[in-house]
């Protein structure tokens, strides 16, 4: 069964929870082609996302929640140095907040593993269709280009 996870930093009345930090999980990680849209944030680590499966879509991969899920996705953290990256990232992946129902995919906050074990508050951006090819090992580095 899919899970809903909130799409924005707001928790609760007029409270707005400042998150900064973003999980990347596919073209966007170190070593990909679009990578260079990571600038204003800083690599901190390889992290992990449980309760989520990874779907290859062809030339890149969407990450879809599930609450029967033990599944771990793999990617890297990052830290937000400058705010302007956001409106950059939602471009790229096609999310707009005033349209959330058409939106390729959605951003959520999440909590994701460090190598560590810490917990870190992260946007994610979750694909917001079903689809695609299971990609088991949940990392998209394993897969052949």
């Amino acid at each position: 069964m899919e899970v809903s996870r909130p799409s924005t930093g707001n928790q609760g009345k007029g409270t707005v929870v400042l998150i900064r930090h973003i999980f990347v999980y596919g073209t966007l990680r170190l070593g990909h082609g679009a990578n260079a849209a990571m600038r204003g944030a800083q690599h901190k680590c390889v992290a992990t996302l449980s309760g989520a499966r990874l779907y290859h879509l062809g030339g890149f991969p969407g990450l879809r929640f599930f609450d029967d899920s033990s599944d771990v996705v793999v990617g890297d953290l990052y830290e937000v140095l400058d705010d302007s990256i956001y409106p950059r990232l939602d471009q790229y992946e096609g999310y707009r907040e005033s349209q959330p129902e058409t939106s390729l995919y959605l951003r959520q906050v999440t909590t994701v593993t460090t190598p560590e074990q810490e917990q870190v508050q992260a946007y994610v951006y979750v694909y917001n269709h079903d689809g695609g090819r299971l990609i088991p090992s949940g990392d998209w580095n394993d897969q052949k280009v």
